[in-house]
């Protein structure tokens, strides 16, 4: 069986799991990060999110993101290895050397 061959066969078997509502990716929700959220008009609670204690839609967090990304932007475009270290790595760095266990 050739590389399409195969290709062909994975095609067919995610036509099937699409075609019987059981493909969960690339479903979209809103708010993305909320506890609650909405897919397909349908109120869920997310279990699937990191955002455990739902602070990502907190008042003062959307604030602080938002003058965090006014005065720095929205990231080095880079590798911390190569150009991506930016003053406030190193800052965090110290502050974070400095607790103590």
């Amino acid at each position: 069986m050739d590389l399409f061959d195969k290709c062909s066969q994975f095609d067919l078997a995610l036509q099937s799991v699409k075609a019987r509502d059981r493909f969960f990716y690339s479903r979209a929700i809103s708010p993305a990060a909320g506890p609650v959220t909405t897919r397909d008009g349908r109120g869920l609670i997310n279990l699937g999110s990191n955002n455990y204690l739902g602070l990502t839609e907190h008042p003062k967090v959307k604030a602080a993101t938002a003058a965090a990304v006014a005065k720095y932007g929205t990231g080095s475009a880079g590798s911390r290895l190569l150009t991506g270290t930016t003053p406030l790595h190193l800052e965090m760095e110290q502050v974070l050397a400095g607790f103590n266990l």
